[in-house]
């Protein structure tokens, strides 16, 4: 179904982000300054980060922060505006 695919794509964006932010946050990126992007707390993101619950939505805002594309692959490619 819709929501089968979306929980599968969701699941799937949130590791590739963990996965992404681990190197930014050692760099001089923080959560506490990814939670301001996505207007949260520094304990929220945290939680996000530990427990892969990012939304489509959240993805999208920080790759804009990040200057960056998200771009579901598989058979097709589809770029997220």
């Amino acid at each position: 179904t819709d929501n089968e695919l979306l929980l599968a794509i969701s699941d799937m964006m949130d590791k590739k982000l963990n996965a992404t932010l681990q190197p930014i946050e050692r760099k001089s990126l923080t959560q506490n300054d990814l939670a301001k992007v996505l207007g949260m707390t520094k304990q929220s993101f945290s939680n996000k980060m530990q427990r892969d619950t990012f939304t489509v939505e959240d993805i999208v805002k920080i790759s804009e922060f990040l200057n960056m594309k998200v771009i579901l692959k598989g058979d097709n490619e589809y770029l997220i505006r």
